[in-house]
């Protein structure tokens, strides 16, 4: 399993989680390292119950002052490696987890660990609703270095602890997610899954993109469990080279047209190709105009 490790913006995270609550229809959030307070805050209002825990106690004081006129906030002090699982039996229902409770350097406050992450997990697993919550754990960067579990230990504790749950590792953290109704999901929350779900990439070196088109239903896709790349629907050479390299290029996306069964090649104006639309004895059709609209396209492969 790889990881992306590229560490995201603090509102890239919150807006991850926001997405979480809604995609699995919780109300409960529950946070482990509470620090300054802004993600207990902004969950708090899409969430019905915020629970937030921070060992070190001058954090925890002024987070408490900070968030004390949001009631649907409490503020733990303590260890999350010893309190959470306390937390959870209070909350008794399924709740989003952020794991994020682990020693930052000067200013924030070191456990028995740098990372109490084995052992908040290890509370989850046997809760009662273990099988419902959803988790997101952050920093997988780190893993693997002084104090922190390697990748591989939480994933195969989870797999035994959550079976039914899947693992992705995607922009620095791991998500974890029990099966969800997605008939049931929002329309508003399937329509931007894919902004938050890992996605395969047509080409590790960016030779090749993805571009939807007008007839793209991104809602309609992630219901339906499939990815960009099974809705490619035609293939486009999105700028002209010199004449030696524009044939080239043309050959090249007639042989990505023929490997994947697509019947439409767009061209930019290639000035040795008269314009217009060349319907071929192959049976594919060549659209060679700069300023194509992609009217009967879901996805197109550049």
């Amino acid at each position: 399993m790889s990881a992306q490790r590229k560490n995201p913006t603090a509102e890239v995270k919150r807006s991850t989680l926001v997405h979480l609550l809604k995609k699995h229809a919780l109300r409960t959030f529950v946070e482990t390292g509470t620090y300054l307070g802004q993600t207990a805050a902004a969950l708090a209002k899409h969430a019905e119950k915020v629970w937030t825990i921070e060992l070190d106690p001058c954090l925890w004081e002024k987070a408490k002052e900070k968030l004390h006129s949001q009631e649907n906030i409490c503020c733990l002090k303590g260890c999350s490696g010893e309190l959470l699982g306390k937390v959870l039996e209070q909350a008794n229902q399924p709740a989003l987890l952020w794991l994020d409770g682990h020693f930052s350097g000067a200013g924030t406050a070191k456990g028995k660990a740098t990372s109490p992450l084995v052992e908040e997990l290890e509370q989850v697993i046997v809760s009662a609703h273990a099988q419902s919550h959803v988790i997101l754990i952050d920093d997988l960067r780190l893993f693997g270095s002084d104090g922190y579990p390697e990748i591989e230990q939480v994933t195969a504790m989870l797999g035994q602890g959550l079976p039914k749950h899947t693992i992705r590792c995607h922009r620095d953290m791991m998500f974890v997610e029990p099966p969800v109704d997605r008939m049931n999901v929002p329309d508003e929350v399937a329509a931007c899954a894919r902004l938050w779900e890992l996605q395969p990439a047509a080409s590790s070196d960016g030779s090749y993109l993805l571009a939807a088109g007008p007839c793209y239903d991104a809602a309609a896709a992630w219901r339906e469990g499939v990815d960009d790349v099974d809705r490619v629907t035609a293939v486009r050479v999105n700028w002209c080279a010199r004449f030696g390299n524009s044939v080239r290029q043309v050959a090249n996306a007639f042989r990505v047209a023929e490997a994947h069964g697509l019947k439409t090649i767009y061209l930019p104006g290639m000035w040795w190709l008269s314009p217009g639309v060349h319907e071929l004895v192959n049976g594919m059709r060549l659209v060679n105009h700069p300023g194509v609209c992609f009217d009967d396209e879901e996805i197109v492969l550049s």
